[in-house]
């Protein structure tokens, strides 16, 4: 039963010689010893060492303990003993007959401990190892469930796993939609080289219908990208909603009384439109991105290293605000979603209450109520914009220091021939082209938060459990009885 969660691994061993502990009445004397001294929970060693007379110690091979050596290695200087002792413990530090793990266990990252593999070698062939492995891999899947990211997407396997081949498709065909971002960059070195700053006659004739080869590719596979994912999504959705809706008819009726006309329909039906199209179009949207930006890094560094350092450290920079976007829109986005289902629920109940509202001269009421839901969700749409929109000026601030970093040290580059004027124009248009996404990454984390907590809402819907419900193992009676 070992707990792979300790730090220390008990290693020391005692080996006794049954025949003299019985003669010197050992055990007896242990016994008076713990009755003498209740308060003291010393180790065995030290009580052995206290009521045992005569005491041998053993050469430091019998104790290889690594890390008290360690710890030592300040104070050597200061006690010509400890020194010894070092230079003792070091003759048989390459072969010692019972090494002590006196620091974290072998089996935690902590442990530099240099016989470490050996430990491992021999605990591969104990029943240990596979608790080890066990425990590991639990707390990998702890991590892994921790994941908002992971989560989502897991619990909506189901729902892909049947269109599973044209989901993947459409994914697929994103990684060379955003690869050729880079060929407008990569073709303009050559063009500028031979026909701007060389005045070459034989111009690269073959660059231009390069470039329009490319785009036209590019164009097509964006449009089957487009379709496959509208087809795949509306797949999703409608197995959502169809689940939605079978979940619905179990609920009892004390659900109906709590919940408006809006909540019902939002909650069952506009949610699932809201996972699915951010789910994927978010997915294929960042699938495009990070090739796109492979791409053009690849481009950057080909033309210029140096630039290229500057280009990556200030997109990094771009992505530091990031982390926070989340916690800030959490709570006006639960808010959101309960005022747009009020105005449904304002709907609903003027198409059914229209007699009693005009019966009751309630006009202006239903007015003035509706009047406030809109200024509420007014509110709320403005607060998501406070919370949300400071991303792109701030990104469009930070990528124009990149971009004039890049332009002021690329002049100096150019002056001292380090590069041609074919690579600064290159190196420039794909810096233009991996920024300008970036500027505009707030809107996308925006909708890509909206879809998560649309997934949450859904589940937390599918998981509920009816409180009337068919009993398990129950009779299916195929025909009538009398």
């Amino acid at each position: 039963n070992l707990d792979c969660s300790c730090e220390v691994v008990p290693t020391n061993i005692l080996l006794i010689n049954t025949k003299n502990w019985k003669a010197d009445n050992l055990f007896e004397k242990l016994k008076l010893f713990k009755a003498h001294n209740p308060k003291i929970k010393p180790h065995i060693w030290f009580i052995l060492g206290t009521i045992i007379s005569k005491i041998k110690l053993l050469d430091y091979k019998y104790d290889y303990t690594e890390e008290f050596w360690l710890k030592q290695l300040p104070v050597f200087s200061c006690s010509q003993d400890t020194e010894q002792a070092y230079q003792a413990f070091l003759s048989h530090s390459k072969k010692p007959a019972i090494i002590t793990f006196a620091g974290p266990a072998p089996f935690l990252e902590g442990c530099n401990h240099s016989y470490r593999d050996l430990w491992w070698k021999y605990a591969k062939k104990t029943e240990i190892y596979e608790s080890i492995k066990i425990n590991k891999l639990e707390k990998l899947l702890e991590l892994l469930n921790k994941n908002r990211v992971y989560v989502n997407y897991s619990r909506m396997w189901p729902y892909i796993k049947p269109i599973w081949f044209r989901a993947l498709l459409s994914m697929l065909i994103c990684i060379p939609i955003g690869s050729l971002d880079a060929v407008i960059a990569l073709a303009l070195k050559p063009y500028m080289d031979l026909v701007m700053v060389e005045k070459s006659i034989s111009s690269p004739w073959y660059i231009p219908l390069g470039i329009v080869a490319f785009t036209s590719i590019q164009g097509g596979l964006k449009y089957l990208s487009a379709y496959l994912s509208t087809w795949v999504g509306m797949k999703i959705t409608n197995g959502l909603k169809f689940d939605l809706y079978k979940k619905l008819l179990t609920l009892p009726t004390s659900f109906y009384d709590t919940k408006n006309s809006g909540d019902v329909v939002f909650q069952f039906n506009n949610m699932a439109d809201n996972a699915c199209s951010g789910l994927l179009n978010n997915l294929s949207v960042f699938t495009q991105r990070i090739f796109s930006s492979v791409s053009l890094v690849c481009v950057l560094f080909y033309n210029s290293w140096q630039l290229a350092l500057i280009a990556v450290f200030v997109l990094a920079c771009a992505f530091a605000p990031v982390a926070k976007l989340q916690k800030r829109i959490k709570s006006v986005m639960e808010r959101t979603v309960v005022a747009d289902a009020a105005i449904i629920t304002a709907y609903n109940e003027t198409f059914n209450g229209n007699k009693t509202i005009t019966s009751y001269n309630l006009q202006n009421t239903e007015i003035d109520k509706f009047a406030w839901i809109l200024k509420n969700v007014l509110n709320l749409r403005i607060k998501m914009v406070q919370k949300t929109q400071w991303l792109s000026p701030m990104m469009h601030v930070i990528v124009s220091v990149g971009i004039a970093a890049a332009i002021g040290y690329g002049s100096h580059l150019i002056m001292s021939g380090t590069i041609t004027s074919g690579n600064f124009v290159s190196f420039i248009t794909a810096l233009i082209l991996l920024y300008t996404p970036v500027k505009n990454i707030g809107n996308n984390l925006n909708s890509v938060q909206l879809s998560f907590f649309a997934i949450e809402q859904i589940f937390n819907k599918l998981d509920i459990v009816p409180s009337i419900r068919n009993k398990e193992n129950a009779i299916v009676l195929n025909k009538a009885h009398s």
